[in-house]
């Protein structure tokens, strides 16, 4: 799931800290904080991008042009749909065409993202030599709404925060609007918010979601094996939005346990899909073959290299620059180079398990360096079986 994206540090005049941000994640989840108590931190933070790594998430997707002006098209539709599953975002435009999503509904729901300002502030602490990356987001209470222009008719239309249940929020003058937002996301929508994340966590291990597109829970797109999506999204209600405990229901699965042979029935998850590892993984794979210490600005260069989409399956094709990467970049060389590691570990760092009888016959007398190049440009290595 991609909360900010791998790619840019920067969001129009905003710095992003990608590092804070995915360390304060790693936290939160090896200290199994519950779901939905991390989708209301990340909706309502407000502070600086340090103190609270929390608010990047918010600062790279609202460009702010101060309290009722900002524009809030990317924060409205990424909350929608990474939280709910839900794809509004056309909506922006005219009323949806293929669900029922209205105009009105997508900018009532960008109000509630008006009263957010955000500046660039000095870090007199010592706490980050480069203060430039210093920015801090906060909530002021408005009365302003939100006004936009009635598909292609010219004509403007004024709203005011409106739940996605229609519900307004009243007395909005006096309200935090994302707070507001935040409780209603994990309080009334919570169902929703259960059923998004369980489609996601179940498509990040098995290779393929209950609903597909992951992020498009509609009913004009109905899930396979709904039961299952019914069952699962209720338990994990039941334990508290419990991460942990949803990862051992799903590893503990049928489904996951499956070869990925494919067997020619496509239908209630017969085999494991194929999958492409994400480019952290990927990077971290080859780096732990070297031991070497994890290099953070090396990693990030990796990592724009080779994202891409998150919704790949079998179809997942490198494009050039990555083939050329794995073939002669400077991570593959490093590890070629330095690397006289023995054939089994080997094989068990790189593809998880030890090399068969007839590939030891066939590299019986090749170099390491050779072995481990031609692993690392095979399919094996990059796909999830």
């Amino acid at each position: 799931m991609i909360l900010v994206n791998r790619r840019p540090d920067r969001f129009n005049n905003t710095v992003i800290n990608n590092d804070g941000f995915e360390e304060w994640l790693k936290n939160k989840f090896n200290k199994n904080i519950y779901w939905d108590r991390l989708v209301y931190e990340l909706v309502s933070a407000q502070g600086d991008n340090l103190t609270n790594p929390a608010t990047n998430f918010l600062l790279s997707k609202i460009e702010f042009r101060g309290a009722g002006r900002n524009d809030v098209v990317r924060a409205t539709a990424d909350t929608t749909k990474i939280f709910l599953g839900l794809q509004i975002q056309c909506s922006q435009c005219h009323d949806g065409k293929t669900n029922d999503w209205s105009q009105e509904q997508f900018w009532n729901t960008a109000a509630f993202f008006q009263g957010s300002t955000s500046k660039q502030i000095d870090d007199k602490s010592g706490r980050d030599p480069n203060t430039q990356n210093l920015f801090e987001i906060k909530e002021v209470r408005i009365k302003d709404k939100v006004t936009y222009e009635i598909g292609s008719t010219k004509k403007k239309n004024t709203v005011g925060a409106k739940y996605l249940n229609g519900e307004e929020l009243v007395d909005i003058e006096n309200k935090d609007r994302r707070e507001a937002l935040a409780k209603f996301i994990t309080g009334p929508y919570r169902n929703q918010l259960a059923k998004s994340f369980v489609n996601r966590y179940w498509k990040y291990f098995i290779g393929k979601g209950f609903v597909n597109p992951i992020d498009y829970l509609d009913p004009s797109n109905p899930a396979e094996f709904p039961e299952a999506l019914d069952y699962l999204t209720n338990k994990f209600i039941e334990n508290n939005f419990d991460v942990k405990w949803l990862v051992k229901e799903i590893c503990l699965s049928t489904p996951y346990s499956l070869s990925s042979i494919d067997n020619g029935d496509d239908s209630y998850f017969s085999h494991f899909y194929l999958k492409p590892m994400t480019p952290e993984q990927i990077y971290r794979t080859i780096t732990r073959l070297s031991d070497r210490e994890l290099n953070k600005n090396a990693q990030r260069q990796f990592v724009r290299i080779f994202s891409g989409d998150d919704d790949a399956t079998e179809d997942y094709e490198l494009t050039i620059q990555q083939v050329l990467s794995t073939m002669n970049g400077q991570l593959t060389k490093s590890v070629i180079n330095k690397n006289k590691g023995e054939i089994n570990s080997i094989f068990l760092s790189l593809l998880s398990r030890k090399p068969k009888d007839d590939e030891l016959a066939l590299i019986k007398s090749a170099k390491v360096d050779d072995v481990i190049w031609a692993i690392l440009n095979s399919n094996e290595f990059i796909l999830n079986h």
